[in-house]
């Protein structure tokens, strides 16, 4: 994966919707030369079958088809809520318990407890990729008192983004030592790290891997931080591969700033001859619908001109509905960019 690739290729990620060997075959039968392995999601064992699975079926191709275990990184999560879910709605006042509480009644807990150290007033929490955020209003006790400021159905298990927040946590976490070793015991091919904001996080990781194996192993660097960005070339020089993942990005920068954000990072990239993921919501109404919209079509696309190496899939082939559909439309829109690749050479070398 470290090697510049001559042409573009998809990457899928595996999940609940794949789990039928022949429809592998025909995911796989097209131009996906990766597979990625969400860390954050699912237990080891059910890892175990879906790799043995992807193992299986790419010996049956005669297909080199790579591995990757995506690590969770600090990724703060909302913890178990009273039925699984709680409506917040603009002007309510809400707390974040600093202790483990099963939430209701507007309180609840997140991953995080020493959150409080970190915030003051005015901070603002973005909750569920940004659906829902939240303003603090005081600290109490540790407990953090915000205002909602735009509300909606709060689940357990989503994401907590602090915005404009540094937050003292490394990128390599315990939980991402456990799942490293787990990666180097089942032969994955490459790893990613999350939440990455500095080239010595990658360093840190790099730096564990030796200790544990002689395998100079890719590591992929998720660029979803605004720390990153104020970092990228060092981190682009560190790591192997670069993620733009426009998900936890576009809650810490503004949305509209990500179109713009994507093609200054691919460009850097492609100078260093580093190759380039774009992810997170190129085809995410295909989570559900049968054929994407025609905005999405033309992202897909538009990340192929910035330069992008790879495409890669989350929900729409972890859990969507149509995981071979999505392949087919992802694989005929790479094709017809190479038909016009001439044409559309990037922008700095016109």
């Amino acid at each position: 994966m470290r090697d510049y690739p001559k042409h573009p290729s998809i990457i899928i990620t595996m999940g609940p919707s794949i789990k039928d060997e022949e429809l592998l075959k025909q995911i796989l039968s097209g131009k996906v030369t990766h597979v990625r392995f969400n860390m954050s999601h699912g237990s080891k064992d059910e890892h175990l079958e879906r790799l043995e699975l992807v193992r299986r079926v790419a010996k049956h191709l005669q297909k080199d088809i790579n591995v990757f275990a995506d690590l969770c990184g600090p990724k703060l999560r909302v913890l178990e809520l009273d039925n699984d879910e709680m409506i917040l709605s603009s002007g309510d006042k809400v707390t974040i318990s600093h202790e483990k509480i099963l939430g209701k009644d507007k309180k609840f807990s997140i991953s995080y407890p020493d959150l409080y150290l970190s915030v003051q007033k005015n901070t603002k929490i973005a909750l569920d990729d940004g659906k829902i955020l939240l303003e603090v209003v005081e600290i109490v006790d540790k407990d953090i008192v915000c205002t909602v400021v735009r509300g909606g159905k709060l689940l357990s298990e989503k994401g907590v983004n602090v915005l404009d927040t540094d937050l003292p946590i490394n990128a390599f976490t315990e939980k991402d030592k456990e799942d490293a070793l787990f990666a180097l015991e089942n032969n994955f091919d490459a790893l990613s790290l999350s939440f990455v904001k500095k080239k010595e996080d990658i360093i840190m990781l790099r730096t564990f891997l030796a200790k544990h194996t002689d395998k100079n192993l890719p590591i992929i660097a998720k660029i979803e931080t605004k720390q990153a960005l104020h970092a990228i070339d060092g981190i682009i020089e560190e790591a192997d591969v670069i993620m733009i993942a426009r998900g936890d990005l576009g809650i810490e920068i503004p949305i509209e700033e990500i179109p713009i954000v994507q093609k200054e990072l691919a460009y850097v990239a492609r100078k260093m001859q580093t190759p380039v993921i774009v992810a997170t919501e190129i085809f995410k109404s295909m989570t559900r619908n049968p054929f994407p919209t025609r905005a999405e079509i033309t992202d897909c696309v538009d990340a192929l001109i910035d330069g992008a190496s790879y495409l890669m899939l989350s929900d729409e082939t972890t859990v969507g509905t149509y995981p071979k559909e999505v392949i087919e439309v992802m694989t005929n829109a790479i094709d017809e960019f190479l038909v016009h690749q001439e044409k559309y050479t990037p922008f700095e070398k016109q």
